[in-house]
């Protein structure tokens, strides 16, 4: 995590933070820092940080750490009006709003192929278990969307917004990333290939869980 000590120029930050969403191609970092007991935001420049590019599991979607060594921060670049509940209950309906677009993309992609996909003389979308399989997806990504749009709808409301995130979070990181395994499993052996794009929607569902927490978390 940053800190910060306040001196005669502006803020002293020091300390890591990662992962940190594209940070290594970013001219800006707008970040909490840590003075006190309290979180104080500020905005970084290129040259205030080093910043290093982390492996992630979904290449889509890069992370970085960045590293302050003693940068001063003016005041014309520290955001006082900014308060972290906020901001993580807005970051927290935006991600919630994307897992939603990826479990909902898989809910489609298994059943069109369940639809298409003939075995032993039907298609597999008349077996039982991929019927439930389907229909428990459906469950899922329904729910997280309702909860999605109540955040979104919170957004303004100081007090529901942070629990309204919360419960769109949670719900959304489970339907995307089950919704996810789910549909590798329908597609069969195609779904295991690297030439069908079911892959990079398990992956981001993976890089989402890594950087938000389990929905136990939320």
């Amino acid at each position: 995590a940053l800190t910060g000590v306040q001196a005669p120029d502006g803020r002293k930050v020091h300390g890591t933070a990662r992962p940190v969403l594209s940070a290594h191609l970013a001219d800006l970092l707008v970040t909490p820092v840590r003075v006190g007991e309290t979180d104080q935001w500020c905005v970084l420049n290129r040259d205030d940080t080093d910043t290093r590019e982390l492996p992630s599991v979904d290449a889509t979607r890069r992370v970085a750490v960045v590293t302050v060594d003693g940068a001063t921060v003016p005041a014309d670049r520290q955001l006082g009006g900014l308060d972290t509940t906020r901001a993580r209950s807005i970051a927290a309906t935006l991600f919630a709003a994307e897992a939603v677009g990826i479990a909902q993309w898989c809910v489609t992609t298994a059943a069109e192929h369940a639809r298409v996909r003939v075995q032993f003389g039907r298609p597999i979308g008349q077996f039982q278990g991929v019927k439930h399989k389907c229909a428990d997806m459906v469950g899922r990504v329904e729910l997280a969307r309702a909860a999605a749009w109540d955040a979104a709808r919170a957004v303004e409301d100081t007090s529901a917004a942070e629990l309204t995130a919360a419960s769109a979070v949670a719900l959304a990181l489970d339907a995307a990333f089950s919704n996810a395994k789910d549909c590798i499993q329908v597609l069969g052996g195609i779904g295991f290939t690297w030439e069908h794009d079911a892959h990079v929607y398990l992956k981001r569902a993976m890089a989402l869980h890594s950087l938000l927490g389990s929905p136990r978390d939320w």
